[in-house]
């Protein structure tokens, strides 16, 4: 992944296949650690992102596929 520092841009600039997708994606930047790793529950995502939970866990699979 990325630098904490400039992840957000990274993230809003990412090409996904979905705005749940982005937005998810934009969430784990948003609050992942100095060495670009996200370490969130499914629910906090989800609460953060305005999705279900059961989403979240269908898009990270499918964001790591695409190779974020």
């Amino acid at each position: 992944m990325v630098k904490r520092a400039g992840a957000l841009d990274w993230a809003l600039k990412a090409e996904c296949e979905t705005a749940t997708q982005k937005m998810v994606l934009v969430v784990m930047a948003r609050r992942g650690d100095r060495s670009g790793e996200c370490y969130m529950a499914y629910r906090t995502i989800a609460e953060e992102a305005r999705c279900a939970e059961r989403t979240v866990i269908r898009i990270i699979p499918e964001l790591i596929r695409q190779g974020w």
